[in-house]
């Protein structure tokens, strides 16, 4: 790519890009017809293109050549790395309902349940992982209808190991935003160890 000094005579607001040939050792005209000058000496009807970056500039076919050989292999790679980040996200996707199935299969949980996070305030701040969750967070079992289990009582839409944070702690009840998660709130797991298999 060799620099173009732009003759003084020209429209600055012309369209001079476009197919170009070198017509003398120091000269390139293009479709037009318009001449511009270089300091470098450049190889006599060399084929290009003048293109514009802040200034004019000639391209020959060749540098123009390895510039699409080196475009399609960028995307190539990028094509190829999405794949595989698309593959790595499956298997993990994979592995993630595997360990929440290998965590199910250990209790026999007499109600219906989904895994909830409190929603606090200071979910919402930098420290926080944007859905109004503390990165810290634990998983909630959250309860889904009433039951009675011995002296254990817990109303629907409550949380298992704090039924009285259902007013303080409020959290949409949209089974669509529900993520595949363990549960790992330690008075939660505490509690289900009486359904435990």
């Amino acid at each position: 790519m060799i620099k173009l000094k732009t003759p003084m005579i020209l429209n600055p607001f012309g369209n001079y890009t476009g197919e170009a040939v070198v017509t003398g050792e120091f000269q390139v005209t293009n479709e037009q017809g318009e001449v511009f000058y270089s300091k470098e000496k450049l190889p006599l009807n060399q084929k290009g293109r003048i293109e514009v970056y802040s200034y004019l500039y000639f391209v020959s076919e060749e540098e123009i050549q390895e510039r699409e050989l080196e475009k399609g292999k960028r995307e190539i790679e990028f094509a190829e790395r999405t794949m595989m980040l698309e593959r790595e996200k499956e298997e993990q996707q994979k592995r993630d309902i595997q360990l929440l199935q290998d965590f199910k299969n250990l209790y026999n949980i007499p109600f219906k349940q989904v895994a909830r996070i409190k929603i606090v305030m200071s979910g919402l701040s930098e420290n926080s992982m944007g859905d109004g969750s503390k990165r810290n967070s634990v998983i909630h079992l959250f309860v889904k209808e009433d039951f009675t289990d011995g002296k254990m009582k817990r109303p629907a839409n409550t949380f298992l190991c704090s039924p009285n944070d259902a007013g303080k702690h409020f959290y949409l009840d949209d089974d669509s935003y529900e993520e595949i998660r363990v549960i790992t709130c330690k008075k939660c797991l505490k509690i289900m160890e009486r359904w435990k298999k």
